[in-house]
């Protein structure tokens, strides 16, 4: 089975359709222009993104600070104040190279660091080397943007959300099914996983006892 490298230009290819999928769309390039032809910019009602891939982590890591300099300066032009997406800045650093045992700490600093806009880095690390098919790479991305990436997002392709399956494929490791499902729900609603599981033990020790 032949298999393709992850490079930039599929990682960019792949961002580019998850974006589509969560109703983030892409900037009118004329709104920067200046910028390198493979970054690339796009905006929902609540933010912006940038998407900015470096050659190597070495390049990265010597190169986020001018690539913030051109986000902030977007954002400044094509965003009034009274936009709620006005505070609300993403810079995503992407090379697809691994990452040097000397720059690991540099990467942390970078992710750790939310002045300006809100930065995101991805990296070899994050990305299997070779994929058989371009969707292999999804969940990785997925995983590694999930502060930006809608996490509701219609497939549409016949790809399922594993939160489906996950109670059949885990049931059997679990004191009873209905907690996992109890969990899922409240993962689904976006209320907290660990009260709910803690609400659905002590009703199980409560049962027992009685």
């Amino acid at each position: 089975m032949t298999q393709t490298v992850v490079s930039n230009d599929l990682l960019l290819s792949e961002l580019a359709r998850l974006f589509a999928e969560s109703d983030i769309r892409q900037i009118d390039r004329s709104l920067y222009e200046s910028w390198p032809s493979h970054a690339m910019a796009f905006e929902d009602e609540y933010a912006v993104i940038a998407v900015w891939p470096f050659d190597s982590v070495d390049a990265l890591v010597n190169g986020w600070g001018a690539a913030q300099d051109h986000v902030v300066r977007l954002l400044g032009t094509s965003v009034v104040n009274t936009d709620p997406k006005s505070w609300d800045g993403y810079l995503v650093l992407a090379a697809v190279d691994g990452v040097p045992e000397g720059l690991a700490a540099e990467l942390s600093n970078i992710r750790s660091d939310t002045r300006r806009v809100r930065k995101l880095v991805v990296t070899a690390d994050d990305l299997p080397s070779r994929v058989s098919d371009p969707l292999e790479v999804t969940p990785h991305i997925r995983r590694a943007l999930a502060p930006i990436l809608d996490l509701d997002v219609n497939s549409g392709l016949g790809r399922s959300d594993p939160l489906d399956s996950l109670p059949t494929r885990l049931s059997a490791s679990l004191v009873a099914a209905e907690h996992l499902l109890a969990v899922v729900a409240a993962y689904e609603a976006g209320g907290s996983l660990l009260d709910e599981l803690h609400d659905e033990l002590t009703k199980l020790r409560e049962t027992e006892a009685g």
